[in-house]
C-alpha cells in the first residue's frame, strides 16, 4: 500500500462491471461497500481503508483469496462478516492493528481455508481456528502474548510463521519458522492449485 494512494468515496463506478473477478481498492472509511458487497462474480478481493470500516462478505460466495487491511493506525479496526459459508475461500490476510471479534465468527463459514495471516493479534484466543481442518500454514506478527497450542488440532498445518520478537507458547511437535519461506510458498501453491483447478481443468 502506498501513502498517498486515493481513497475511494464512491464505489457505484463498479455497477458496470457485471462480471467482475479480481478487484484491489482502497476505500474512505465512509464508503459506502455495498457495490463490493453485492459483487458476487469476485473470486479476489484486496481492500486497504485509511480507517475502522465494516465489510460483509456473505454474498461473496466464490471468493477465494480475501485480503483487507487497515491503515488508520492504532484505532484501526476491521468487522469483517459473513452470514454464510464461504467454500470458495482459501487465503485469508488480515492486517490492522486490533482484531475485531467479527474476524474470528467469520472462520466458522470458511471450512476450505488453507492459508492465514493475521498482521496483529492483540488480546487474541485462537482456538477458534482449531476447527480449521484443511489450513496448512499460518502467518502470525505481532508482539502481544500468544498461546499457539490450538493450532495442534489444525491435523494438515505444514507450518506456523512467526515474528522473531514474538512472545508465544509453542507446544511440542508444532513446526514453526521465523522467517515466512515456507509459509509463503504453500500460498503460492495455494494460488498455482486453484488457477489449476478453476481454469486449466
Amino acid at each position: 500500500p502506498h501513502d498517498n494512494a486515493p481513497y475511494l468515496e464512491d464505489l457505484t463506478f463498479l455497477e458496470k462491471f457485471t462480471d467482475l473477478k479480481d478487484l484491489d481498492l482502497y476505500v474512505a472509511s465512509e464508503t459506502d461497500l455495498t457495490p463490493i458487497e453485492t459483487k458476487r462474480s469476485l473470486t479476489t478481493l484486496r481492500i486497504y481503508s485509511d480507517d475502522s470500516t465494516t465489510l460483509d462478505v456473505s454474498q461473496l460466495t466464490r471468493l477465494y483469496n480475501l485480503q483487507a487491511i487497515v491503515l488508520g493506525g492504532e484505532h484501526g479496526i476491521l468487522q469483517l462478516k459473513s452470514s454464510a459459508e464461504l467454500p470458495e475461500l482459501r487465503i485469508l490476510e488480515l492486517d490492522m492493528e486490533t482484531l475485531d471479534p467479527s474476524v474470528f465468527e467469520l472462520l466458522s463459514q470458511t471450512p476450505g481455508l488453507e492459508f492465514l495471516r493475521l498482521q496483529s493479534y492483540m488480546g487474541t484466543d485462537l482456538k477458534p481456528l482449531s476447527q480449521l481442518s484443511r489450513l496448512r500454514a499460518v502467518m502470525l506478527n505481532g508482539d502481544a502474548p500468544l498461546d499457539l497450542t490450538p493450532l495442534t488440532a489444525c491435523s494438515n498445518l505444514e507450518v506456523c510463521s512467526i515474528a522473531p520478537w514474538s512472545s508465544v507458547t509453542i507446544p511440542d511437535g508444532l513446526p514453526v519458522e521465523t522467517e515466512p519461506s515456507t509459509a509463503f510458498n504453500i500460498m503460492t501453491e495455494v494460488e498455482r492449485q486453484y488457477v489449476e483447478e478453476r481454469y486449466l481443468s
